[in-house]
């Protein structure tokens, strides 16, 4: 069940331990798959799950984890860009 995963994916640094309440229009995307929207707390349950299907995920479409280091990188970037245009 990779699908919520990847609709989740349209929002940058969520995953699916942060949302409490999935939306309907997630859960039809597995409908496609022919998973039930039923069985998805199941799924939720096992978070080894979650985590093996987001290492796919990455693989698949090269992706990779956002480290401390990427964080601190693009914050000085970002920091800078701010400093530009509020001297404008």
């Amino acid at each position: 069940m990779v699908g919520p995963q990847l609709a989740i994916l349209r929002y940058p640094g969520w995953s699916l331990t942060d949302i409490k309440e999935v939306p309907d229009f997630l859960l039809n995307y597995p409908k496609q798959l022919n998973i039930e929207p039923s069985v998805f707390p199941l799924y939720a349950l096992r978070e080894n799950t979650l985590w093996d299907h987001l290492k796919e995920i990455r693989e698949e479409n090269g992706f990779t984890t956002f480290t401390t280091n990427d964080y601190r990188r693009l914050l000085k970037h970002l920091f800078k860009l701010a400093l530009e245009s509020y001297a404008e």
